[in-house]
């Protein structure tokens, strides 16, 4: 499995880690800056790789840490899911590419990590109460 001895010594790496702060009495102060710095390397993955298929798996392996402890971990330090904050990168990204007029709201929409425009027309008029066809004429008419 590509990857597996770098996450093999991660882990390793992080339970050393453990072993020492029981072993010297450190807080566990401590141990929420390490999870701030797991929780920003997932978000760091998030706008690298946006446009790709990515899941909470995929993302709890960057952060080495697992799937549900780095769901709750992520939620504590972004007040989001992963999967929402994923889906809100993802239509804000959508959002600047339509102002910059450069691609079709299509070609948007893949880009930006939707399997089809019906989707991302679904997703981005809940979450902006537009279409994306509609944000951009309003968009086009304010520039004018």
């Amino acid at each position: 499995v590509p990857g597996f001895t770098h996450l093999l010594s991660a882990s390793a790496q992080t339970i050393t880690h453990l072993l020492i702060r029981i072993f010297l009495g450190l807080s566990r102060e401590n141990e929420k800056i390490s999870f701030r710095m797991s929780i920003n390397k997932a978000i760091e993955f998030i706008y690298a790789h946006y446009g790709e298929k990515i899941t909470v798996t995929d993302l709890a392996h960057v952060a080495c840490l697992s799937p549900s402890h780095f769901s709750r971990i992520f939620k504590e330090e972004t007040g989001q899911s992963p999967i929402d904050y994923l889906m809100r990168t993802r239509l804000d990204c959508a959002k600047r590419m339509l102002r910059a007029e450069e691609y079709s709201v299509t070609e948007i929409a893949l880009r930006c990590g939707f399997n089809s425009s019906s989707y991302f027309s679904h997703c981005f008029q809940q979450a902006f109460n537009a279409s994306p066809s509609q944000l951009r004429k309003s968009l086009q008419t304010a520039g004018s």
